[in-house]
Formats: C-alpha cells, sequence, structure tokens
C-alpha cells in the first residue's frame, strides 16, 4: 500500500495503552502505524507532572514520523463519577449537580477550569460533554452523568461547557449521538435499543445536539445504540431551521434489549442464518451520514464510542466493525485497551482499501477533518513536543488543583445540593438532640481516591468534624445478610441514623438494608451520594437530600446543609416520586 494512505489511514485511529510509561506496543503503533490519537485513563495517570512528561514522550515519537503530525491526546473527563484526572487535579462535581444548579454561568467556569487543567499537561480533547437525556432511573450507563431529563437544560448546560472548553483550547466532543438516555443496557456488555418513533427523537433525544452543533461543536461521538426509528427513510428540517420546544418528557417504560424474534451469532459481523445483527448508531450510515452529516449538517470529527464494547464484539467481528464505521461515515476509531485487537483494526481497513469497498477519497475526507482539528488545536504545541526534553518543554497555562479551583468546584457542589423533602424539620439539626448519632454509608472504591496526601473524605468522616460522638458503619453497594443483620444492629443502638445511599434503587440488597432501617423507626436523613432516584424509592424517609457526587466538596456542601452553615437551593433536574 501506498505509505502516504497507509499514514492517512493511522491517524483515523485513536487508541490506548497501559500503565503510566509509553509502552512498546504504543510507541509502535506511533511509529510504524502513524495512529493518530491517544485516550488516556486513569490507569496512565498518576500526578501531573508524571502525566506531562508521559505526554511529552508520546508527542515527540509522533513528530518524528513520516507525517510529523502531532497526537490528538484525549480523555474523558466529565467530572463527578467519570474523573479521570484526580490526584493533584481539581475534582468537579459531575453534569447532574450542574443541572440542578442549573446555571450556565457556572457549568462555564466548570469547563474553563477543566480545560485550564488539561491543556497544562498537553491533554487537547475532552470527550465531553454528554447530552443524553436521562428520562430512564434504571439506565446503567448515564444516570447522573447526563445534566437531567429536561432536553432545554441538557442543551443549554451543554452549549455552555462546550464554548469554554473550545474557548480554553481543548477540543469538546458531544456523546453519545442521537442519545442514550433511555435505555436499560449497558452498551458496554450488550447491544441497547431505543424503539422510539422518528417524531420523538427529533424533538427529544436530537434536540441538544442540533444546539451543540450550531455552537460550533468540534467533535460528536456515536453512540453503540439501536434505532429502528432512525433507519428507515426520513425527513428532517435543516440545521437553519429553528429549533422546536421540546415535548414534556416522562419517563417510558421498560424496552427489550431487541426485537425478541431473532437470535444473530456473536462475532460473525451480524451474519447468521441469514439474519442481520440491527446496526448501532456506529456502524449506520442512515446515522451518521445521512442524518447527522447531510441533515443536521454536522461538518466536524466523527469519534466512535470504544469498538472493544460488549454492544460492539457480541454481534460484529472488529474488523468488520471498524470498516463498518468508516462506512457510515465515522472519521476516528476508538479501540480503548486490547493491542492487538488495534492491530487487527488497522489491518482490516488497510484491507477494506486494497479491495476496493472504501475508496482512497473516503480516507482522504476523514483525514482532512482530522488534520483541520490537529491544526486548529494543537499547531501552537508541536515546537515544544520535538526534541529530548523530559516534558519542560511544556508551558503550563496555569497550575491545576490551585485553590481558587477547587472553590470554583465547591460552588458547583454547594449550588447542586437539592433539599427534596425536609418533612419533620430535621434540616438543620439540632446537634443537642441527639446523643448516639450512626452514620452508614457506602464503601464505593472512588472515595479512596487520596487528594493531595489527605485521608480519603466519607460522608461518616465529615460528619464526625462536627459530631465526634457519632459512630459509622462502612457497607458494601451490595450488602450480604450478615452486613444487614449487623447493621440493624448498630442501628437499634441509634438515636438518630444519617445514611449515605449509592444507587440504591438499583441494587436489592442496598435497598433491603434501608428498608431494615427505616423499620427501626429512628429519626433518619437520607443523602443520596449519586443518583438522586434514590430518594423516590423510599417515600418513608421524611429528609432526604441529593447531592449527585460522592467527591469530598459534594459531601462537605451536603453535611453544611445538614448543619445548617447554608441553605440548599438546589433543584431535582429530573422527575421521580415525591
Amino acid at each position: 500500500m501506498n505509505p502516504a494512505l497507509k499514514a492517512k489511514i493511522g491517524q483515523m485511529f485513536m487508541v490506548g495503552f497501559e500503565g503510566g510509561t509509553p509502552t512498546d506496543h504504543i510507541l509502535h503503533l506511533i511509529k510504524e502505524y502513524q495512529v493518530g490519537g491517544i485516550i488516556l485513563f486513569s490507569r496512565n495517570i498518576q500526578t501531573p507532572a508524571q502525566l506531562r512528561n508521559l505526554i511529552h514522550q508520546l508527542q515527540a515519537q509522533a513528530c518524528q514520523t513520516d507525517l510529523g503530525l502531532p497526537l490528538l491526546v484525549a480523555i474523558d473527563q466529565e467530572g463527578g463519577i467519570v474523573t479521570r484526572l484526580t490526584r493533584g487535579f481539581t475534582i468537579f462535581p459531575g453534569n447532574m449537580a450542574l443541572g440542578a444548579a442549573d446555571s450556565e454561568e457556572l457549568a462555564g467556569q466548570a469547563a474553563e477550569v477543566m480545560a485550564r487543567e488539561m491543556t497544562a499537561v498537553g491533554i487537547q480533547m475532552n470527550l465531553a460533554p454528554i447530552l443524553d437525556i436521562n428520562t430512564r432511573p434504571d439506565n446503567p450507563g448515564i444516570g447522573v452523568r447526563a445534566y437531567g431529563d429536561n432536553p432545554q437544560r441538557v442543551a443549554r448546560m451543554g452549549v455552555a461547557m462546550i464554548k469554554a472548553y473550545q474557548q480554553h483550547g481543548i477540543i469538546a466532543t458531544a456523546k453519545h449521538f442521537p442519545g442514550k438516555g433511555d435505555v436499560g443496557v449497558d452498551a458496554h456488555l450488550d447491544l441497547p435499543s431505543i424503539f422510539h418513533s422518528r417524531e420523538r427523537l427529533e424533538k427529544v433525544e436530537l434536540y441538544p445536539f442540533v444546539a451543540a452543533i450550531r455552537a460550533g461543536v468540534k467533535a460528536i461521538m456515536t453512540s453503540h445504540v439501536y434505532f429502528p426509528g432512525l433507519e428507515e427513510p426520513y425527513s428532517l428540517p435543516s440545521v437553519s431551521t429553528p429549533i422546536a420546544a421540546p415535548e414534556t418528557i416522562n419517563p417510558s417504560p421498560p424496552h427489550p434489549l431487541v426485537p425478541p424474534l431473532p437470535t444473530w451469532e456473536r462475532g460473525t459481523g451480524g451474519k447468521g442464518e441469514g439474519l442481520s445483527a440491527p446496526l448501532p448508531a456506529t456502524l449506520s450510515r442512515a446515522i451518521t451520514e445521512t442524518l447527522l452529516r447531510k441533515k443536521l449538517g454536522f461538518q466536524g470529527v466523527v469519534i466512535t464510542d470504544d469498538l472493544e464494547m460488549g454492544a460492539i464484539l457480541r454481534y460484529f467481528d472488529l474488523k468488520e466493525a471498524v470498516v463498518r464505521a468508516v462506512e457510515a461515515g465515522a472519521d476516528l476509531l476508538l479501540i480503548c485497551r486490547d493491542y492487538q485487537r488495534q492491530l487487527e483494526g488497522l489491518q482490516g481497513l488497510y484491507r477494506a482499501v486494497e479491495e476496493g469497498r472504501i475508496g482512497e477519497e473516503r480516507i482522504s475526507t476523514s483525514f482532512q477533518r482530522i488534520l483541520s482539528l490537529k491544526q486548529a488545536f494543537c499547531g501552537k504545541r508541536r515546537e515544544g513536543w520535538e526534541g529530548e526534553g523530559r516534558g519542560e518543554a511544556f508551558h503550563s497555562i496555569d497550575p491545576v488543583g490551585t485553590a481558587e479551583n477547587r472553590r470554583i468546584a465547591y460552588e458547583v457542589a454547594r449550588r447542586a445540593v437539592t433539599l427534596v423533602r425536609n418533612r419533620r424539620g430535621l434540616v438543620p439539626l439540632n446537634t443537642s438532640q441527639y446523643r448516639r448519632p450512626v452514620v452508614f454509608y457506602p464503601k464505593v472504591f472512588t472515595l479512596t481516591q487520596v487528594e493531595e496526601g489527605l485521608e480519603p473524605v466519607t460522608l461518616f468522616s465529615e460528619f464526625r468534624q462536627r459530631y465526634p460522638r457519632a459512630v459509622g458503619f462502612e457497607f458494601d453497594t451490595e450488602p450480604s445478610p450478615d452486613q444487614i443483620q449487623q447493621a440493624c444492629a448498630v442501628g437499634r443502638e441509634a438515636d438518630f441514623i444519617l445514611i449515605g445511599s449509592y444507587n440504591g434503587h438499583l441494587k436489592s440488597k442496598q435497598k433491603q438494608l434501608l428498608q431494615e432501617l427505616i423499620a427501626l423507626q429512628k429519626p433518619i436523613v437520607l443523602m443520596a451520594l449519586r443518583n438522586p432516584y434514590d430518594i423516590g424509592e423510599f417515600p418513608e424517609i421524611e429528609t432526604c437530600l441529593a447531592l449527585y457526587d460522592y467527591h469530598r466538596a459534594s459531601i462537605v456542601a451536603g453535611i453544611q446543609v445538614l448543619m445548617g452553615d447554608i441553605q440548599a437551593v438546589g433543584r431535582l433536574p429530573v422527575t421521580m416520586n415525591p
């Protein structure tokens, strides 16, 4: 194959790798295949200085290739539960907290801080914000990652963050087109489906993406979700048509995973028994090329979600998935972990071009889009990547994790806290009334993230700062029968109970634990540390706060509201039982 064409194909791949230093595998992919992008995960990140040095080494390798183009370095830095930059960086509450605060100005400030901290270490692309509308409480993959369940709110907040990211040097990526807020299956495991009519999808799911396109978003990520309503011929208004106000959204009933009759063979490219597997949006030309490009007018870079996810690999061979994604209109192909699969994907696309299935002009079109993005967001930094330096060539725009940055993160947390119920007037808490308070708090791995050498902050540790007599009981998010029994024994001795729930509406054993504690008939305050839908599951609890997040700023703000230091001003951004 023509080396120039081979290099253009390599630019269409964004890959991940293991560890905090460049591996032989990733260096080989950069040098021999000229892959165009790198995606970073927590597994690659230790400290800001280490990360800056890592990116410098990868960029130096890229600048020595025939093309000499810098890498697009991307990360999922959404805030909240999807936060890759932790130690030494500023940890922000996530999108639903911003939705509860409902301030475009504050959303822009949060995005600006995250952008400055990303550019300081050499990251140019954030795979955020999420523009999914979370209309299903049992959605396993979105939940608090969404701004809420109202299309207008999602559009307003998303556009505010997109503008701030891109004004401060970070490529924003709207995801997951055309929306995955109404699924009941995690695409990491299997293929979800959304069976709404085309008319509903146009008025609801697509609404924030149209707003993002008009705001100039530079990249859009497609979802691994099947949309039969968008696969048939349709007519949509052009991007110049005013956006119609969306309809009122009601949570939909559960949908089946896929139509119940056919059975598809795993890894066959969707061909088995004469049937075709339903196409996820990522592999659908009707959705990517016709809808996104032609009807909605998007001219930026289309990136796939990770092609190693179960929604793809359960039904498609990876090589076939790569080719179909390009045929559908994708520019940047994301393969996040496995080196052999990354090689398979590259070889599969080489073969498709050599056999004439995909034309050279199609490859050149995607290459030009990627090149334009790099020229706009990477060109000013290339000089600092060349040579044998160890990262000193990077000149941080701003230091990271500063007191001012943390203040803005706290402001998001403070304005998000929502007092959903206060029927007994327990908030503010009368500390002199209770002698034996007990805090039941979930064991969540992310809570063990150490910030700046401090002990991890939990609901119990923060409450005890104010109430030294408090007793703590840590429970698994799916507690065992023995743990539930032990919790009840501790609860019987309490005269006040504070419970931190963590997606209790989705976890049957956690529900059981809370119901057993409710049965003790003690004064109880519930703090929902992730999805606020937990509150709707327990109408018997008369005092409930939604925090939307379990990192330090949110827990501190929640305790301050409980103690009466500050007022709760957040409002629920989702519909649920009162």
